[in-house]
C-alpha cells in the first residue's frame, strides 16, 4: 500500500497459491499481486520480473540445493535484476548471535538446512553469476542479502 507502483507475483505450490489469493483479495490488492504455480525444483521459473525475493527459504536447504535455487534465479532474471534473501544470518565462525545459532540447530534437526553466514551466501551467489553483494540489517537478527545479475 505504501508503494502503489509495486507489482508482484507469489511463486509457490498450488495450495499456497490458493491461500495467497485469499489473503491478497482480503487486502484489496488483486490488481497488484498475482500468483503462479511453480515447483521451484522441477520447473522453469517465470521470466519478466525485476527481482526475486526469498524470505526464510534458504535456511531450509543444504548448500547444493541453495546453489540450484540461485542458478534458477539467475536464469529467470534479466540483466540488472536483483535477488533478495531475507534470513537470520549467523557469524562467519558460527558463534552467534544466539538466536541464529539456536535456530540453526533446529534447522539441522528438522530440515536439510541451517542458518548461513553472509560469506557462504556470497560465494553461492557469485558462483551462480551474481555480483554487487551486500547485506542490509532489517529487523532483530534478520538481514536482507542483496545481489545483482550482471
Amino acid at each position: 500500500r505504501r508503494h502503489p507502483e509495486l507489482r508482484c507475483t507469489v511463486m509457490e505450490l498450488p495450495a499456497v497459491c490458493e491461500l495467497a489469493k485469499e489473503y491478497v483479495a482480503e487486502a484489496g490488492l488483486t490488481d497488484r499481486v498475482d500468483t503462479v504455480v511453480v515447483d521451484m525444483f522441477r520447473a522453469a521459473w517465470p521470466k519478466g520480473y525485476d527481482a526475486i525475493f526469498m524470505s526464510n527459504i534458504v535456511h531450509d536447504w543444504d548448500l547444493e540445493t541453495n546453489a540450484q535455487l540461485f542458478r534458477s534465479s539467475f536464469e529467470a532474471l534479466p540483466p540488472g535484476g536483483r535477488i533478495y534473501l531475507h534470513e537470520m544470518l549467523i557469524a562467519d565462525d558460527g558463534s552467534g548471535p544466539i538466536s541464529s545459532a539456536g535456530y540453526s540447530m533446529l534447522m539441522l534437526a528438522g530440515t536439510k538446512g541451517r542458518q548461513y553466514a553472509a560469506g557462504e551466501l556470497q560465494r553461492l551467489l557469485e558462483d551462480a553469476g551474481f555480483a554487487d553483494f551486500r547485506v542490509q540489517d532489517t529487523y532483530g537478527h534478520f538481514s536482507l542479502v542483496i545481489a545483482t545479475k550482471r
